[in-house]
């Protein structure tokens, strides 16, 4: 894109302006994706957080490793335990 960006020409003019819009989207997308994004989950986790300070803390080790329990949906629209 830079190629065509940078182009001179009677041809050229119509896509210049073009190529830098696509040049410009590209740029500040990947700024959003990389930067922005975890910066702003980062920033949300950290409130979330100070909400459940006195919560219990999930230990998701040991959660990735525990038995499966089935669940069913009873009647009432609430999960009862299958045993």
């Amino acid at each position: 894109m830079v190629l065509i960006a940078l182009a001179s020409g009677g041809a050229a003019e119509m896509n210049n302006g073009l190529a830098w819009v696509i040049i410009g989207g590209l740029i500040s997308s990947l700024f959003l994706t990389l930067v922005i994004v975890p910066v702003v989950y980062s920033i949300l986790e950290s409130i979330v957080g100070r909400f459940n300070k006195n919560k219990e803390v999930v230990n998701y080790a040991e959660e990735m490793v525990a038995d499966y329990v089935p669940a069913e949906v009873g009647e009432d629209g609430f999960t009862t335990k299958h045993v």
